[in-house]
C-alpha cells in the first residue's frame, strides 16, 4: 500500500514538474511585463498575475502539450464544415469558446490601456492562429479554422461581459 502511494506521488511529480517550471517562468514574464507597463503590484494584482500565469499554462497544456501525435498535417479552411456532422465537433466548438472566455477578464484587470475590443480581438486571433500553427507544425492536433473562430468568439464574449460589468459599476457605483 505504501509503495502504491509512493509510486503515485512519484508519477505525479515526474509528470507535472515541467508544468510548475513553465508556470513559474510565465509568472515571472507576466510580472516583469506588468512592472514595465506600470501596473500597480499590490497583493490583488499579484494574485491576478499568478492566476493569469496558471490560466496560460493550462491553455498551453490543453491545446498543445496534451495532444497526441497525429502524424498528419492537415489544414481545414472551410468554416463549420464538420459542425453538423457530429456532436463532438459542436462540443469542441463550445469548449473552445469557454477556453478563451477568461482571457479578456485577466487582460482587462491587468492592463488598463488594453481595454479596446479590437485589441482583444486581434490578440485573440494571433494567439489562436499561433496555437493552430503550432499544432500543425508539431503534428499534435488538427489545424482548423473553426478553432480560430470559436476562440475569437470566446474572446469577444469575455470582453463583452467584463466591459459590461465595468460600465455597470461606473453607472451604478453603490451596487
Amino acid at each position: 500500500m505504501i509503495n502504491f502511494f509512493f509510486e503515485t506521488f512519484q508519477n505525479i511529480i515526474s509528470t507535472y514538474y515541467k508544468g510548475g517550471v513553465i508556470c513559474g517562468i510565465l509568472f515571472c514574464c507576466i510580472s516583469s511585463l506588468a512592472e514595465k507597463t506600470r501596473i500597480t503590484c499590490g497583493k490583488k494584482s499579484k494574485t491576478v498575475l499568478f492566476s493569469f500565469a496558471v490560466y496560460l499554462y493550462f491553455l498551453f497544456v490543453l491545446t498543445v502539450i496534451s495532444r497526441t501525435d497525429t502524424h498528419i498535417s492537415e489544414i481545414n479552411l472551410y468554416p463549420f464544415a464538420a459542425f453538423h456532422q457530429s456532436e463532438w465537433e459542436r462540443a469542441y466548438f463550445y469548449t473552445n469558446i469557454l477556453l478563451f472566455f477568461p482571457m479578456p477578464v485577466f487582460l482587462y484587470l491587468l492592463y488598463p490601456k488594453f481595454r479596446s475590443f479590437w485589441k482583444h480581438a486581434l490578440l485573440g486571433f494571433f494567439i489562436s492562429a499561433g496555437i493552430e500553427l503550432t499544432q500543425y507544425t508539431l503534428h499534435c492536433g488538427w489545424c482548423d479554422i473553426d478553432d480560430v473562430i470559436s476562440n475569437n468568439l470566446g474572446m469577444a464574449l469575455g470582453w463583452l461581459c467584463v466591459h459590461g460589468f465595468s460600465l455597470r459599476k461606473k453607472c451604478f457605483p453603490s451596487d
